[in-house]
């Protein structure tokens, strides 16, 4: 019981921890209004991290778990038929243009 909390903790530090490097890169970090005073930059980059973390694991939480077979299968049939139509639609396109 004690070696599995170990894996559990490591997944929700990854969690966190992504989750503030996506605050930084893409969700503008600190800035926001500033209604906190002083503390407003640092209160800014805990709420919009955790309210990535809530909405990452809100959608782990949710939805089913999917397994390598089946990955690779939608994959197979789905996305690379998607794929080459893309690539044949684009070559349609650039030749009438």
């Amino acid at each position: 019981m004690r070696f599995g909390v170990f894996p559990l903790a490591e997944w929700y530090l990854n969690v966190m921890a992504l989750s503030a490097l996506a605050v930084i890169l893409f969700f503008g970090g600190w800035s926001g209004p500033n209604i906190f005073g002083p503390f407003s930059p640092y209160l800014w980059f805990l709420i919009k991290t955790f309210s990535l973390v809530f909405f990452v694991l809100w959608l782990h939480w949710t939805l089913p778990r999917f397994q390598a077979r089946d990955i690779t299968e939608i994959a197979w049939k789905v996305l690379l038929p998607l794929a080459l139509a893309n690539v044949v639609l684009t070559a349609v396109v650039l030749y009438v243009l």
